[in-house]
């Protein structure tokens, strides 16, 4: 048996994991200073760790969307696919903290979607591609993401209806 030697990385991948650990070292130290800064009240998801941590799984996805969109670009529709969908999740990531929890449902829905799109293009011939898919690392990468942000999302609607529950209960509540 013969052993392959890893080639050395090219420049290409050294820089984007440089730009990769650039990128989660910089919403780290913005997160770390978010917790000294005065009279900070919470955002819209409850802290700016937990958007945070929802736009660098939109900003993660997104990425991985576009590698895709550079393995389909000999392919108009999946070509087109990718780079819509990378796009949205790339403005998406930027737009999530700023947003509250008023499109949270919208993220979710994008996320299914994207879960159920690979799913059905992995079982079955669907028009325009016209072949069943093969099931890729990058796609396996890219819905272990996309499972994380549902299951994060819908955390988070949950504790958001949960806390709106007790805000009524307060409200509603008689004083004595």
């Amino acid at each position: 048996m013969t052993r392959m030697r890893r080639a050395k990385p090219t420049i290409t991948e050294l820089a984007f994991f440089v730009s990769g650990v650039i990128v989660i070292l910089t919403g780290w130290l913005a997160d770390l200073l978010g917790l000294f800064e005065l009279g900070s009240g919470s955002g819209g998801h409850g802290s700016s760790a937990t958007f945070s941590l929802l736009s660098f799984l939109f900003l993660g996805d997104g990425s991985l969307h576009l590698y895709a969109l550079n393995d389909h670009l000999n392919e108009p529709f999946p070509a087109a696919f990718f780079g819509v969908f990378a796009g949205l999740q790339v403005a998406a990531a930027f737009v999530i903290p700023y947003t509250r929890r008023e499109l949270d449902p919208a993220w979710l829905g994008i996320t299914g979607f994207l879960i159920a799109a690979y799913v059905v293009t992995r079982t079955v011939s669907v028009w325009p591609i016209g072949t069943i898919e093969e099931v890729d690392a990058l796609g396996l990468i890219s819905k272990i993401v996309e499972v994380l942000t549902v299951l994060f999302l819908v955390s988070l609607m949950r504790s958001a209806r949960a806390e709106r529950r007790k805000t009524a209960r307060t409200t509603a509540a008689p004083s004595r």
